[in-house]
């Protein structure tokens, strides 16, 4: 199996790659103080490094070796406090998700997270703001699947 993450390990904030054997991890240092916060995870596989930022700030940085996730299915959330594959248990993330952005390219962090929602340009490969009333599966606002 192979896949990307972003989840709450022993109370800190983990994104982490991994295909069969090949695992890599960025996990943040301390407990993120309560409140709002905004998470950005990237991973550049020409420059060896993957990283988590939090709320325009990096919190851990590490390699990144390359790992094969084409067709692999991305979880946000989860319906459960956990999931159990093949790492074991692993925590889903708990409070409200506002919005997620994915992007042909590594983009900068925003000092202080954005202050105001994404908008799709020609790099955004998807696109959701999550303003739906809970009971509509999350809408794409990237331009790229219009009218499905």
């Amino acid at each position: 199996t192979s896949g990307h993450t972003i989840v709450r390990e022993k109370a800190l904030w983990t994104y982490t790659t991994w295909n069969g054997p090949v695992t890599n991890r960025a996990r943040l240092k301390g407990p993120l103080s309560l409140g709002w916060h905004h998470l950005m995870a990237t991973w550049d596989a020409k420059l060896g490094k993957m990283a988590i930022y939090v709320d325009g700030k990096l919190g851990a940085a590490s390699p990144y070796k390359k790992t094969a996730v084409n067709n692999t299915p991305i979880t946000l959330g989860g319906s459960t406090a956990y999931t159990i594959d093949l790492r074991g248990m692993v925590p889903h993330s708990w409070g409200p998700i506002d919005e997620a952005r994915l992007s042909k390219f590594v983009r900068k962090p925003v000092p202080g997270g954005p202050k105001a929602p994404f908008t799709a340009d020609k790099n955004t490969t998807i696109l959701l703001h999550f303003d739906e009333n809970g009971t509509e599966l999350p809408v794409d606002s990237s331009g790229r699947f219009a009218g499905k």
